[in-house]
């Protein structure tokens, strides 16, 4: 006798078919049997994800709305898949045109580790080596950059100045090249040290990177990144971007107003690509799983560097920031200009981590990612 079950009891239903029949019933029903505690984990997986997503949305509308942020856009990935993806507020203030999952933002100085990533690639494709001085790809500069490798570029060792005043960084001049843009603002100046006796953060030196880059492929830097890494695209002053947002600040009377309009063709490499926080989560998912670049050179770029005296930088790789929380290391970045703020944390061991990405200069969204943070990869240990 057969069991069938009904929604208040159970009652016998007799088997009316011969006892040969009995082996394909079973064989009917047993893959049934088989498949529902698979079903179940699944459901049991998306309720998971629904919860943590909707911890992570009430997060982050509270926050926005307790800094008056116009628009924020989080990815949040666990076990190298994107588990949350919000988009809140205004893309655009004046028309109001609503932010979307899908809308581009400034990423500042998240493109430094684009740049590493990209650097490494050609690395692989034997077009530069880390110990190459600058001047073998670049002769014509001065004998002093003769020490400034890829190497110290990338993890900021050069002795290459940073912006010396806002008027650099709000420069509207355009660029042909990098090394165009490196020539004008700042090869002659004095190197601040002695490359590689001690660092100092310098977006300037990812400029002279990306004219190396540049001269090594005989590509332009937007050619490089199309080629390498197609989500990606330059915050191009003339150049209308689909879904790009508006970017803005916050005035003396504290309202917020447009940021002023630049050009980042002087600083391409070392903040002027924009992206979608989906599109930077999947770009750690794919570095992390091996489609990106290979293992080896994963693990030279995240490697902690030393200084010519031998000494250990605990805080810089090539191209990232990098620290432990409990037994995990992480690696990270955040970025500032007019009219953006940015932050990412990646685990590589977990494949857990999340992108911040936002409209406006100045928001404080550390807190935002550390109760993000512990949400997906738990509290920090005391």
């Amino acid at each position: 006798m057969l069991i069938a079950a009904t929604s208040t009891t159970a009652r016998r239903v007799p088997f009316r078919g011969s006892l040969c029949d009995l082996p394909r019933v079973i064989s009917n029903v047993y893959p049934q049997i088989v498949r529902f505690p698979l079903i179940l984990l699944g459901l049991l997986g998306e309720l998971a994800a629904a919860d943590l997503c909707g911890s992570i949305r009430t997060l982050v509308a509270a926050e926005s709305k307790k800094q008056d942020i116009p628009a924020i856009s989080v990815a949040v990935v666990q076990n190298n898949q994107i588990a949350c993806s919000i988009a809140q507020g205004w893309a655009d203030l004046e028309q109001r045109v609503p932010n979307t999952t899908k809308s581009r933002h400034r990423l500042a100085s998240l493109s430094k580790p684009i740049a590493a990533v990209l650097t490494m690639k050609l690395v692989e494709e034997d077009k530069v080596a880390l110990g190459d001085s600058i001047r073998k790809l670049l002769p014509e500069l001065p004998p002093r950059y003769g020490a400034v490798t890829i190497r110290r570029l990338l993890s900021h060792q050069s002795g290459i100045r940073e912006y010396s005043d806002m008027s650099e960084v709000l420069s509207t001049r355009h660029y042909s090249s990098l090394e165009e843009a490196a020539r004008a603002i700042f090869v002659d100046s004095p190197l601040l040290f002695e490359p590689g006796a001690k660092t100092a953060y310098t977006t300037y030196g990812y400029t002279l990177l990306g004219a190396a880059l540049e001269r090594a492929t005989g590509q332009s830097f937007k050619q490089i990144l199309e080629a390498r890494l197609p989500d990606f695209s330059l915050e191009d002053f003339g150049t209308l971007t689909p879904g790009r947002v508006r970017p803005y600040r916050k005035s003396a009377s504290t309202r917020w107003e447009n940021a002023p309009a630049f050009d980042a063709s002087n600083k391409y490499p070392g903040g002027g690509i924009v992206s979608t926080a989906v599109e930077y989560a999947n770009f750690l998912i794919q570095l992390s799983s091996g489609r990106l670049l290979r293992k080896e050179s994963v693990a030279a770029m995240w490697t902690r560097q030393l200084l010519s005296d031998g000494s250990l930088v605990p805080y810089a790789t090539l191209g990232w920031a990098t620290g432990v929380r409990g037994d995990q290391r992480y690696f990270t970045h955040g970025g500032l200009q007019p009219g953006t703020t940015t932050v990412m944390h990646w685990f590589p061991n977990l494949g857990s981590g999340s992108v911040i990405l936002c409209n406006a200069e100045g928001p404080d969204l550390d807190g935002l990612q550390e109760r993000i943070l512990e949400i997906v990869v738990g509290r920090k240990p005391q």
